[in-house]
């Protein structure tokens, strides 16, 4: 049963989750190694990833400017205000919010084209499970092929990510469409420690890091197909005061040394950069509100 789908109907979403999360998570190790199979050097992935990552020779502009009004977006160039920022974080966060997940994170090294998105808007039915959407407060590049797919497939498909957390809080598995495969957020605990291929010390903190992992079924040793850091980059305090963390310089750094626009071939150094213009829409309060606590 450990390794079994649970397919129980969660906010109109069957999950992918272990059938016996106990059972699961009693088996479950994170990975020693960070080594996210997206940096593979293969041709055909540096072909899909530089395609994703570009604008095809100026022809993603037009189309994005055309979704704009009709998806209600907007863009920031978040290297030059921190608007966005304290937008996303201003909502009002559900009471049942976990305090771990607070704050607006940071997907490093995601390729997809997502940039930051926040947890406290989700819809938390209680503290160990919500309903994510994707459609709002969840930054995407604004000026590549992989935005314009994320922004159709958000408004085409609903955009929703069931969170589930793991009865010891290790773990977080991520539904968002039918299937074999699992993805999960690993909550960096204390002791951890993650070493690159070419064994230098992953830089992470617990509290303030986590590791988004895919695998190929719900087995804790398949295949890894996907990895990232989930970075918090900023929260507000009690008082309402944007309160940036030392993950916010890292985004910042990224952020400014990467393309605006390519034709196709970004290079390989770029599969992972966030674009400076980014592609966002608020989130409305959620049903269940806490009033005057920070985010």
């Amino acid at each position: 049963m450990a390794l079994e789908q649970s397919l129980k109907e969660i906010l109109g979403m069957k999950s992918g989750a272990p059938k016996d999360f106990e059972a699961w998570q009693s088996l479950a190790k994170p990975p020693e190694i960070y080594d996210p199979p997206q940096r593979a050097r293969f041709c055909l992935t540096r072909f899909v990833y530089c395609a994703g990552k570009s604008s095809l020779c100026c022809l993603i502009p037009p189309a994005r400017l055309c979704l704009a009004p009709c998806c209600q977006n907007r863009f920031a160039d978040i290297t030059q205000s921190d608007v966005w920022l304290e937008q996303m974080l201003q909502v009002p966060s559900h009471q049942n919010t976990p305090h771990a997940l607070k704050g607006a994170w940071w997907l490093q090294e995601n390729i997809a084209g997502e940039g930051i998105l926040t947890f406290h808007d989700a819809e938390w039915v209680s503290e160990a499970t919500g309903m994510k959407s994707s459609k709002v407060n969840w930054t995407i590049d604004a000026w590549n092929l992989w935005g314009v797919i994320l922004t159709c497939n958000g408004y085409w498909t609903g955009g929703g990510h069931l969170l589930e957390m793991s009865p010891d809080g290790k773990w977080i598995h991520i539904t968002f469409g039918p299937g074999k495969a699992a993805h999960w957020i690993y909550v960096i605990q204390p002791g951890d420690v993650f070493k690159t291929p070419e064994g230098e010390v992953l830089d992470v903190t617990p509290g303030e890091d986590m590791m988004r992992i895919s695998q190929d079924s719900l087995d804790t040793s398949s295949k890894i197909t996907f990895q990232y850091l989930v970075r918090r980059v900023a929260y507000l305090d009690d008082s309402g005061k944007l309160v940036k963390t030392p993950n916010y310089d890292k985004l910042m750094k990224v952020a400014k040394k990467g393309s605006q626009f390519c034709c196709f071939d970004c290079g390989d150094a770029k599969l992972d950069a966030i674009q400076r213009t980014q592609n966002y829409r608020v989130a409305t309060p959620p049903a269940q509100v806490t009033m005057s606590e920070s985010v």
